[in-house]
């Protein structure tokens, strides 16, 4: 289901069950509908020393119309077609234990940037520093605006030595994004 324009109602129109049902009845479920998805990682993903690296997702926790795919690009999450609005975008990672204690690392939430940390534009970061425990960085949270093809990445920086980003589930390594309106 999709939603349509509403249409511009005219002076003595004759109104069919047809027309109601797409522009008034079919619009209000569209509305009430959740719209967005929630990716994460089922295997680790190593990245190393002083990269930025973009996370792939490979598994679904559910996608309601078609916001990502986990076989090509599985690293973003896209605006499809007629979804143009506000978007709330969160992102978490789970990292193995730094047994060195460094300085830790970085989520990046990057919009349009083609797998490259420096590319498009920067919507978020978090950071996090090193222990000697799994560790999780603090979970990297935007809001904003975004149209159709416009896609969404979340880029892991590893400061000062490999790190594995963890997978398993979604407890553990996700991406997330849900439509809030227009």
């Amino acid at each position: 289901m999709a939603w349509t324009t509403p249409r511009t109602w005219v002076t003595s129109e004759v109104v069919t069950a047809a027309m109601l049902n797409t522009h008034i009845r079919d619009n209000e479920n569209w509305l009430r509908a959740h719209h967005g998805c929630r990716v994460y990682k089922s295997a680790d993903q190593t990245v190393a020393n002083g990269n930025n690296d973009v996370i792939t997702f490979n598994s679904e926790v559910y996608d309601t119309d078609a916001f990502h795919d986990p076989a090509t690009n599985n690293s973003r999450i896209t605006i499809p077609s007629g979804f143009d609005g506000y978007y709330l975008v969160m992102a978490k990672a789970v990292s193995d234990p730094d047994a060195t204690n460094h300085t830790g690392a970085n989520l990046m939430i990057r919009k349009n940037a083609a797998g490259a940390a420096a590319g498009g534009v920067q919507l978020d970061i978090s950071r996090g520093v090193g222990h000697t425990l799994q560790w999780a960085l603090p979970p990297v949270v935007w809001t904003g605006p975004l149209v159709a093809n416009d896609y969404v990445e979340c880029f892991f920086n590893s400061i000062s030595e490999a790190h594995q980003v963890q997978g398993g589930d979604q407890s553990l390594t996700a991406f997330q994004m849900i439509l809030l309106g227009n």
